[in-house]
């Protein structure tokens, strides 16, 4: 059999996205977060819609789990814990590990959408 890169690699279960919770956007440093919910929080999946107008960011955080940023379209900034700064363009995705300090800026002209995807190795707390 051929080595397909996915050797060694843990066997997911397959999630369906059936109804997406749509929660309204809220304002955050010249952008909005918004939370399209997609995913099964008891399989630790969630994805988030970050919608980030120009000149817009998010204060640095980090998160428990890995996180990856895929830009949907637009463009902008991600800086990470260890000063590295990498530029996203519609098209690209950035894997964030766990407990990874991150910070996103839209240095653009335009609206930027950003999916973030989160995947906890333990359901959330209810």
């Amino acid at each position: 059999m051929a080595d397909n890169g996915f050797a060694g690699a843990r066997k997911l279960r397959t999630v369906a996205v059936k109804n997406v919770e749509r929660i309204n956007l809220v304002p955050f440093h010249g952008g909005s977060l918004g939370c399209n919910v997609f995913g099964d929080g008891d399989a630790g999946l969630n994805m988030w819609r970050l919608l980030v107008a120009p000149g817009g960011s998010m204060e640095s955080h980090f998160h428990p789990c890995p996180e990856i940023y895929y830009v949907a379209r637009g463009a902008g900034d991600v800086s990470t814990g260890d000063g590295a700064v990498t530029r996203l363009e519609a098209g690209d995705a950035l894997y964030i590990p766990a407990n990874e300090p991150h910070r996103f800026v839209n240095n653009t002209g335009s609206m930027c959408e950003i999916l973030a995807i989160s995947f906890l190795s333990e359901p959330a707390p209810a």
